[in-house]
């Protein structure tokens, strides 16, 4: 699971992952240190980025704004190129970050 708060970068040149090009994987990419994120950057200069650094009070706002985009996973930590990394379901992080409700009484 991600450890916060992490860097995010989601394409922004099109409105779905399915018109996305010039990556091998539409995004969004997280990473855990922004020298990270800066290496992936640079090697995809052609695309247009919306970064952010995502802490746990934000997150739940900014993964439910990526699966209303369209999106239903990121991609952890991968290479400059977007390969390898660990590619994890919006959902996942989402029931994640749930408050453990606590049961009602008899």
């Amino acid at each position: 699971m991600l450890q916060f708060p992490f860097w995010l970068a989601a394409p922004t040149g099109a409105l779905s992952p399915h018109g996305f090009t010039g990556c091998d994987r539409a995004g969004p990419y997280s990473f855990s240190s922004a020298e990270k994120m800066a290496a992936f950057l640079e090697h995809h200069k052609n695309v247009q980025w919306a970064t952010r650094l995502v802490d746990r009070y934000s997150a739940p706002a900014v993964i439910a704004k990526l699966a209303e985009n369209g999106f239903s996973m990121l991609r952890h930590d991968a290479r400059e190129n977007g390969s390898d990394g660990a590619d994890i379901p919006l959902a996942d992080i989402l029931t994640a970050l749930q408050p453990h409700s606590e049961k009602d009484g008899p």
